[in-house]
């Protein structure tokens, strides 16, 4: 992962350096204004981002290191939820329905109560 991002650093670095220069050549020979070269180099920039958003994603996912964490606060159910999502199912933990179900995509969901599977729920 380091070197395929190192890489697509330093080509993309590469490529607006190109960029620079060459618009630097063109605005000293009076081929283009300012303004267009401005504008040309912002448009680049809008295009590779997300190019550079989706080949970092794709690299992850093939290496299978993907992960999302999403916190929330202040919302008006009480207990903690957690949801792991795997290749073939996710395990969800309702703490406030005190419950831990395997929901598999091809089969059963099996269904535990937490209170059931632990003594003591103190930290």
């Amino acid at each position: 992962m380091g070197k395929f991002q190192s890489a697509n650093t330093f080509i993309t670095d590469l490529f607006n350096l190109v960029v620079l220069v060459g618009g630097a050549i063109f605005l000293a020979q009076g081929i283009i204004r300012f303004d267009e070269f401005s504008a040309f180099v912002v448009s680049i920039n809008l295009f590779i981002n997300p190019l550079t958003t989706l080949i970092n994603f794709t690299e992850q996912f093939e290496n299978g290191v993907t992960a999302t964490l999403k916190m929330e606060a202040f919302v008006k159910y009480g207990g903690r939820d957690i949801r792991f999502f795997g290749t073939e199912g996710e395990l969800d933990l309702r703490e406030s329905e005190n419950t831990l179900v395997l929901k598999k995509y091809f089969g059963k969901d099996t269904v535990w109560k937490i209170s059931e599977l632990v003594d003591d729920l103190g930290g």
